[in-house]
């Protein structure tokens, strides 16, 4: 069912998302990586909150990414995701993108490591996993680490 809600009969450590208190944390890391992405591809026209606006015409939803531009000239979104999303809205938005043909790139950012402890991804980073081929990007600012691939 991709409209679960996130439960288990167990506690289990959970991935540390950030919380709605966290709102620096998650400016914190859309301006890293638009500065990052700007000295990267310097060519790339970033912007943060670029509206792609609906097409009726052609089926296109209004989309706002938080981080859009090129790279290489392939159009780029990125999504920091600091809430967790439901499955739907992940693939239903990621399906605007892909309509578009802009390649998405799904962050994750955490207010803290994960450390070597197991720990029990919830139902939209096991969707994120799944849908980078076995890998999840999570942005960490501690220990002067920004996006790291977890398989």
């Amino acid at each position: 069912c991709t409209e679960k809600i996130d439960h288990f009969a167990h506690k289990a450590k959970l991935s540390p998302l950030l919380k709605e208190h966290d709102k620096e944390l998650h400016e914190q890391c859309k301006d890293e990586l638009f500065n990052l992405m700007n000295t990267v591809y310097p060519d790339g026209n970033w912007a943060k909150e670029r509206q792609i606006a609906e097409n009726k015409e052609k089926g296109y939803k209004n989309i706002i990414p938080d981080i859009s531009g090129w790279a290489n000239g392939i159009p780029v979104a990125i999504e920091v995701q600091k809430s967790a999303y439901t499955i739907n809205k992940i693939y239903n938005k990621t399906l605007e993108y892909r309509k578009r043909k802009i390649c998405v790139l799904w962050i994750v950012p955490l207010s803290d490591e994960l450390g070597s402890d197991l720990f029990r991804p919830r139902l939209f980073e096991k969707y994120l996993h799944s849908m980078y081929y076995g890998r999840i990007y999570y942005y960490i600012t501690k220990n002067n680490k920004m996006i790291i691939p977890f398989n």
